[in-house]
């Protein structure tokens, strides 16, 4: 028997549920215009839905999530032409993907293929009554009524979040306050592949675990198309942790332009700032340096002690700049100064030069130091 006919006249939830209520098994194809989705089901049960070459989708889902190298993709098509078994079989036989993992993905893939249909108000569709199979192991049919109700969940929360983030290729710029404290966001997500509503329960632990995860995508220079591509994570949840991150001020929208800007430049902060002036300061004591201490070959039979006198003088204050500016961007950095000068030296504000810089511990010599605040944020250098 078969079923047809136009999602305008017979939405996508009654054609659910009549195949749900009749237990049927089966293979709906959706088209609308260019697209086309294949939806298998098994007792009324949804097994998988994708695209029409479902392997080459699969394929390149996992390697937009970096899960797959080319190479890899290229021996499973290899493969596939040379056998019977399915692209999720081959996978794992290969140690590709892990087997609770692949069933983990099958079930992603399949939900957020389904959750897209529920964006379609116009097409046609078929359902044709005929054998599945699949390997159990691997694929967990899916609750056609529990995704329905998530489905028509997520349609009615759709519109708000398109008015916040109204392009798949928004960026945005992290103004959040650092969190040290926080976990790792890039850590694994676990989840028991025989629950067949796993997935669904963790859409809220996805959007109340995602912050992490999403500022460190914000900061990266990833759109919104990118992080869904790269999160494994269903789309509405990334919308809803963004909505979330802007409603916090956390994020803020900015153009393309903008943030390439602030990638590819570095913003003046008061520590940069401080270390440029720092930079031009090393530089204009050279040159003083070298100017008063090579004198002309005339008036070098002439030299008194004067000279030197001048030259350690003239040292002396560009020590005192040093340690100020150092001293200033030790301030910056803990929001106090340091209890002993030696501690600047481990306070990585000049990275590999440091000791270059001030020469070890000989700079420091002869320099009188002492807080004289109890909040430390003043000193006293003689």
């Amino acid at each position: 028997m078969a079923l047809k006919g136009s999602i305008k006249e017979f939405g996508l939830a009654e054609i659910f549920e009549l195949i749900f209520h009749q237990h049927k098994e089966g293979v709906l194809t959706m088209t609308r215009e260019k697209e086309s989705v294949v939806v298998l089901f098994k007792e009324g049960k949804i097994v998988q839905a994708d695209a029409p070459d479902h392997n080459e989708a699969l394929l390149k889902r996992l390697g937009t999530a970096a899960l797959l190298s080319n190479d890899q993709a290229g021996i499973i098509r290899y493969r596939i032409g040379k056998g019977n078994k399915s692209i999720e079989a081959l996978l794992v036989e290969l140690e590709f993907i892990a087997e609770s993992e692949m069933m983990r993905l099958s079930k992603f893939f399949t939900e957020e293929c389904l959750f897209g249909l529920f964006h379609w108000d116009s097409g046609e569709y078929q359902f044709e009554q005929q054998k599945v199979t699949y390997n159990s192991k691997l694929i967990t049919p899916l609750e056609t009524q529990f995704l329905l109700m998530e489905g028509v969940r997520q349609i009615d929360e759709w519109p708000s979040l398109l008015k916040k983030i109204s392009s798949r290729t928004m960026v945005f710029d992290d103004i959040s306050e650092p969190d040290f404290d926080q976990e790792d966001p890039a850590g694994e997500r676990k989840v028991d592949p025989e629950d067949p509503f796993a997935s669904f329960s963790e859409l809220g632990d996805q959007m109340e675990k995602s912050d992490p995860w999403l500022l460190a995508q914000v900061a990266g220079g990833k759109n919104v198309q990118q992080m869904i591509d790269q999160a494994l994570m269903h789309s509405f949840a990334v919308y809803q942790g963004l909505a979330e991150l802007l409603k916090e001020k956390k994020i803020e929208k900015i153009s393309q332009d903008e943030k390439a800007l602030k990638r590819s430049g570095h913003p003046l902060d008061k520590e940069t700032i401080i270390r440029g002036l720092l930079a031009v300061l090393i530089i204009a004591m050279t040159l003083g340096l070298f100017v008063i201490s090579v004198p002309s070959l005339q008036s070098v039979t002439t030299q008194t002690l004067s000279p030197f006198q001048k030259i350690k003088t003239f040292s002396k204050k560009n020590e005192a700049y040093f340690i100020r500016y150092a001293l200033d961007l030790y301030y910056l950095k803990h929001h106090r100064y340091p209890d002993k000068l030696p501690d600047l030296f481990g306070a990585d504000l000049f990275g590999v030069k440091a000791e270059i810089i001030f020469e070890a511990s000989e700079v420091l010599e002869g320099w009188s130091y002492k807080l004289t605040s109890e909040k430390g944020d003043q000193f006293q250098l003689n």
